[in-house]
């Protein structure tokens, strides 16, 4: 067993590699795999691949684009993605090995994948960057298997222009490949000077060739050089992106110049596994930003709606931002809980709860959810035909797409719907669910029996309401008095009041229905906005719980003989509406 153990090492660490990765993705970030998923839509038709196949690096969107389809099952997805990293393992060690690396240093042909997945720490860094990278060492593999020289010359002249129209720039490192290459394998120095001299020339070609296309494409020269396919943001490509594409492509020859060490090979081999494990860990935990994943991690909740695990979440680190307040928010009110826990997390006034129109691809879509889950359907509406109008490189969102096919069946707008639903039709993910909702075009009784569609219908009320930011606080209140049934609205109308600090409005709302707090009791919140804006009475006309009366009599002594009491601060004062108002956090 020992031997055999010995004797297969290297296929062990990959298998252990390969799991590491695939448990990253699944389970430590499988909000990343969602982010990516929402903003393409892939298309298994030839136009669709003409259409990639036109602009270069087409060839790597295309593969890019068919691996990220599978990230709508997060651990499916994560599987591609495992395979795409040990894809590229597996060919920087093979090419390091061709140039004389010895087994010692296999632990080290994960630094590529390490720092691949670093860099893929910004979001938008796009999946087409590692298939580019891929295939890049694996044309050069391939190059150094030709045996004659002359061939393995004049193949560069096909291979160059061919490698740059599929995969985008990052082949600019080909011709240091191919020459390096040149100088591994022994051959006298005129083949390898001939050799980066061919490929410099074809690189000068390709590059006057791409002037005349950049008019044609309508595209800067300088996108197309740089590359506009790998980097979401084409007009901001980040400098550690090309620092990622110099490292990974230049890492087997770099690998290659290691000197063996015959007697320490074993040892040497576990150290170094060590050394990447520790090493890729501390790279990862640094190369995250904390504060944008948490705001892509909300997102994906309230796109699964799993409302438990964003109240879950914010309990255990408290929200920075508006947009991770509103998250939050929407959660409560989901769950029934926004009058009651609201203040025991950070808020920032309205903007918390429902933002204002954002340009943001990314910050549109939650205010679309926030939008659609209150039935205000037009708006919805409109503003994920926003969040699609926003997608940088201007691609095609499939969960842009099915909200908005919803949102016209909900208006019974069926034949907008239905041009939404043919598109999803065509993908792999979205067949099943687009057949059924056209069935229920074809059969009106069948949207009837679809239970949200037919709610938030109902819910929206008889007549449009127009969204305005100055005049939330009424649409939210009219949009309740149409349809009492809509306890969502209710919340968000008095919640929008207390947060606005408009006691007087809050007041007005909580009357509107005062035989419903006669008979139930109200939520904490409610109760202490409600003791607030009737602290000039004596006897009040809804009832309040002797538990509320006491806090309210213990929060207005303290804060009476000094604002700043550090009783204020702690416990259920501190996590009051009236700390809020008052501003005594």
């Amino acid at each position: 067993m020992k031997d055999f153990l010995t004797k297969h090492t290297n296929i062990f660490l990959s298998l252990l590699g390969g799991i590491a990765i695939w448990v990253f993705w699944a389970f430590i970030h499988p909000e990343a795999l969602s982010y990516h998923e929402q903003f393409q839509m892939f298309l298994f038709d030839t136009d669709y691949l003409l259409a990639r196949l036109a602009l270069p690096g087409g060839m790597a969107d295309y593969i890019a684009e068919f691996v990220v389809q599978f990230f709508f099952i997060i651990s499916l997805g994560a599987v591609f993605l495992t395979l795409l990293f040990l894809l590229l393992q597996q060919i920087t060690w093979r090419l390091a090995r061709k140039w004389g690396a010895t087994d010692m240093y296999y632990p080290l042909s994960f630094i590529p994948v390490v720092y691949m997945m670093g860099t893929m720490c910004n979001p938008d860094v796009m999946i087409s960057l590692i298939v580019a990278l891929t295939a890049v060492l694996a044309i050069a593999l391939l190059h150094a298997t030709i045996k004659s020289p002359k061939l393995r010359l004049a193949s560069i002249i096909l291979i160059l222009p061919l490698s740059f129209w599929l995969f985008g720039y990052v082949t600019a490192a080909l011709p240091v490949l191919f020459a390096f290459n040149e100088w591994r394998s022994k051959q006298p120095t005129k083949s390898i000077a001939t050799t980066f001299g061919v490929s410099l020339a074809v690189s000068i070609l390709i590059i006057a060739a791409l002037y005349l296309f950049a008019g044609l494409i309508h595209r800067g020269i300088n996108a197309i050089l740089i590359g506009f396919n790998f980097f979401r943001f084409d007009d901001q490509t980040p400098s550690t992106q090309h620092i990622c594409v110099a490292v990974i492509t230049l890492f087997p020859a770099l690998l290659s110049f290691i000197p063996a060490i015959r007697k320490a090979e074993k040892w040497g081999a576990i150290s170094l596994t060590a050394l990447v494990l520790v090493v890729g860990a501390f790279h990862l935990t640094k190369q995250f930003d904390k504060s944008m994943w948490r705001m892509i991690k909300y997102d994906y909740l309230v796109r699964t709606l799993h409302w438990d695990s964003i109240i879950s979440m914010a309990e255990k680190t408290p929200s920075p931002t508006p947009y991770d307040a509103a998250c939050v928010n929407l959660a409560l009110g989901m769950k029934g809980q926004l009058g009651e826990r609201m203040f025991e997390f950070p808020q920032f006034g309205t903007e918390g709860l429902i933002m204002p129109f954002s340009s943001n691809h990314f910050a549109t879509l939650a205010q679309s959810e926030i939008f659609y889950q209150l039935a205000m359907v037009n708006e919805a509406q409109r503003f994920f035909f926003e969040a699609q109008a926003a997608i940088p490189n201007h691609y095609e969102s499939t969960r842009v797409y099915r909200r908005l096919a919803e949102t016209n069946l909900i208006n019974s707008h069926y034949g907008v719907a239905q041009r939404y639903l043919l598109r999803l039709k065509r993908t792999l993910f979205y067949r099943s669910w687009a057949e059924s909702r056209l069935k229920m075009i074809e059969n009106k009784e069948l949207f009837n029996k679809e239970n949200e569609y037919y709610n938030l219908r109902k819910l929206s009320g008889k007549t449009d309401i127009l969204y305005s930011t100055n005049l939330l606080n009424q649409t939210l209140a009219r949009l309740y008095y149409q349809n009492k049934s809509n306890s969502l609205a209710h919340e968000y109308a008095l919640a929008y009041a207390v947060l606005d600090k408009n006691i007087k409005f809050f007041n007005e709302i909580l009357n509107h229905d005062a035989a419903h707090w006669k008979k139930y009791v109200m939520p904490r919140h409610w109760q202490e906005a409600y003791l607030l804006a009737t602290i000039a009475k004596e006897d009040r006309d809804l009832p309040v719980t002797n538990e509320a009366m006491e806090d309210f009599r213990s929060f207005f002594n303290a804060y009476s003989n000094n604002p700043n009491d550090p009783m204020l601060s702690i416990g259920r004062l501190k996590t009051s509406a009236w700390s809020y108002i008052l501003g005594t956090k």
